[in-house]
């Protein structure tokens, strides 16, 4: 793996396929005029600068109207909610969650906010809610669960959990969201909703009321809604081991492949002999890749073990436990998947799944040719090739390339027949996108798939172009959206800054896959 990815690095150069700087790093010598003499600059001229051209320049205007902490001021960084670049958006939806200034905060309420005909900024602001220690009225919120689109409908509940569990609900919060939470986990439209409904219903419910209703949806017909009573269970692990035991149990066994792996993750949370042995039970006769290798992991973890498919090891370790086991508390920590040798890899990375999407940035000096004449696209497609070539015909593939949008090369994952690996590996070769490289939009034309359990991402890291930016609160994103789906990220990393690497491993580690980062 690491002569491959130090070959990858050595082509790529320092500058290793990104157009934009990594976030919070300053590079040597780069001259500072986007934000120059922003903090001497009175508010109308801050009202100006904040569409200029220069992203930078217009974040910085964000940070200063915070920084003069006024009335107008803070005006400014909600209506900094809707610009059409992803960084001056990202932190005003960061910096908002700080807002005390009564009259701007109405303004969340009303047509600049949760009322404004941009989904996106509704999102935003649903969003952004969540993370207010100043609190917020349940009334307020109880009126905005009736958007009409499920994403903000979902992040609006994710906000309730969250301010429910950090004890920042102000108000009557049984009268005005006890019955709309409850009626949303049962009839909502949206699975994702459903089962977002049922956390957020988790955090201000009694136990009992919740596990009645976490019952009912784990026989929900949508299966994000059964993947969030999956993640219910995970949450109720520690209070309640018995209840958790028998909720997940059920869903180990569930038609959905999501839904199967979220309840891996839950049961290896409740960490108990009788949760072991139905992991094990169902690494016997699982048949989907990414769950099996799923279960292997979180047996390794519990167990301090390197046994891997083979279930015999694992049985005989099992019989030996007490009845009463609990795992050392050192088992997981540093914990490092072994799974032997990989037969099938992208670029070094191990293929885990028979259901799997690559997405490759395409932005920066991916097009710049070395001094040896290499041109490091073409580096890539050679290892593209030798991943393609090498799947089991059994496997569902798509392979995404990305710039400021997505160039799918098919809608949906297709069948690892030669015929369309070597259309696959064509339309790659022939692929001529250039610009910047937008990972999150790229991420969730991938997820429109529901076949689409793994997503391997070979980038620098530092995400460009799009409407997202910050890649702390993408994460936090995407981290969110996966309680519902349970897919696994990996990520190749090219001459990605340790701070990038730092939240791509964030972003891989929550969701059971690898991120390798190559430096020189």
């Amino acid at each position: 793996m690491k002569l491959q990815a130090a070959g990858l690095l050595a082509v790529f150069g320092l500058a290793a396929m990104g157009a934009d700087l990594p976030q919070g790093v300053a590079a040597p010598g780069l001259a500072t005029h986007a934000v120059d003499n922003v903090k001497d600059m009175t508010l109308k001229e801050l009202a100006r600068e904040l569409y200029s051209n220069d992203e930078a320049r217009r974040r910085a205007v964000i940070n200063q109207c915070v920084k003069l902490n006024t009335t107008d001021s803070w005006k400014l960084v909600i209506e900094g909610l809707a610009n059409d670049k992803g960084r001056p958006a990202d932190e005003a939806q960061l910096k908002l969650a700080l807002l005390e200034d009564d009259k701007a905060l109405k303004m969340l309420w009303g047509k600049e906010g949760l009322n404004s005909k941009d989904v996106l900024v509704r999102m935003r602001v649903a969003e952004l809610l969540g993370r207010r220690e100043m609190g917020v009225e349940a009334e307020f919120l109880a009126k905005a669960l009736g958007d009409k689109e499920p994403d903000v409908r979902r992040l609006l509940l994710w906000s309730v959990e969250r301010l429910a569990q950090g004890g920042h609900l102000q108000g009557d919060v049984q009268r005005e969201l006890f019955k709309p939470l409850l009626k949303m986990a049962k009839k909502d439209r949206d699975g994702a909703v459903r089962g977002a409904a049922l956390l957020a219903f988790g955090a201000i419910a009694t136990p009992e009321e919740a596990m009645d209703l976490a019952r009912l949806i784990a026989a929900d017909r949508l299966q994000a809604a059964r993947c969030g009573a999956a993640r219910f269970g995970q949450a109720l692990g520690e209070s309640d081991p018995v209840g958790a035991l028998s909720l997940l149990g059920n869903l180990l066994s569930d038609e959905s492949s999501n839904v199967r792996r979220a309840a891996v993750d839950g049961l290896e949370a409740v960490a108990t002999k009788s949760g072991v042995g139905l992991m094990i039970a169902r690494l016997e006769v699982e048949e989907r890749e990414r769950v099996r290798w799923a279960l292997v992991d979180s047996l390794q973890r519990l167990s301090g073990r390197k046994y891997r498919l083979d279930v015999r090891p694992w049985k005989l370790w099992h019989e030996k436990l007490a009845d009463d086991w609990k795992p050392e508390s050192s088992s997981s920590d540093g914990h490092e998947a072994d799974r032997g040798e990989a037969t099938v890899a992208f670029a070094g990375m191990p293929i885990l799944s028979d259901r799997v999407c690559f997405l490759i940035d395409l932005s920066g000096s991916i097009w710049t040719k070395k001094s040896d004449g290499v041109l490091p696209k073409d580096v890539v497609g050679e290892e593209l090739q030798k991943a393609l070539d090498t799947l089991p015909e059994g496997t569902l593939f798509n392979v995404i390339p990305y710039i400021n949008d997505p160039v799918p090369w098919q809608d949906e994952l297709q069948k690892a027949k030669s015929k369309n690996v070597e259309a696959a590996k064509e339309f790659y070769s022939d692929c001529k996108s250039r610009g910047a490289g937008n990972v999150y939009d790229a991420i969730q034309l991938a997820l429109v798939d529901p076949e689409v359990d793994t997503i391997i991402i070979l980038t620098d890291g530092a995400p460009s172009g799009g409407h997202r930016w910050n890649l702390d609160l993408m994460v936090q994103l995407l981290t969110e959206q996966n309680r519902y789906r349970a897919v696994t990220y990996d990520a190749l990393l090219v001459g990605a800054s340790d701070f990038l690497t730092k939240r791509w491993l964030d972003l891989t580690k929550a969701t059971g896959g690898e991120c390798t980062s190559i430096e020189l």
